[in-house]
C-alpha cells in the first residue's frame, strides 16, 4: 500500500484533495444553499459550475500520463461527446408504459 502512496505524484495528491473538496463544496452548496439565503441563480449555477470542476479535476486524475495536446483534447471532446449522446433519442426510449 505505501508503494502505491509514493508513487503518486505530488501534483496528483493535490488533485486529488482538490477533487474532493469540490465534492463536499458542492454537496454542501446543495444541502445548505437556500437555508443560508442565498440566490437561486447562485445555487443553480454554482452546483453546474462546480460540477464542471469535478469532471476536469477527475479527467486531470485519470489523464495525468497524457501529453498536453493530448490531454486538451481529450478534455475538449468529452464535453461534446457527453452532450451529443443525450440527445440522440432510441425508438422506444421516449414512450411510458
Amino acid at each position: 500500500m505505501r508503494e502505491i502512496i509514493q508513487t503518486r505524484s505530488r501534483p496528483q495528491l493535490l488533485r486529488l484533495a482538490a477533487l474532493l473538496l469540490v465534492i463536499v463544496l458542492g454537496l454542501a452548496l446543495r444541502r445548505f444553499g437556500y437555508a443560508v439565503d442565498l440566490p437561486f441563480i447562485v445555487v443553480k449555477y454554482g452546483g453546474s459550475a462546480l460540477w464542471g470542476a469535478m469532471v476536469y479535476l477527475l479527467l486531470a486524475l485519470f489523464l495525468a500520463d497524457c501529453g498536453r495536446r493530448q490531454l486538451l483534447s481529450r478534455r475538449c471532446a468529452w464535453p461534446f461527446q457527453s452532450n451529443y449522446s443525450g440527445s440522440i433519442t432510441r425508438p422506444g426510449s421516449t414512450r411510458f408504459g
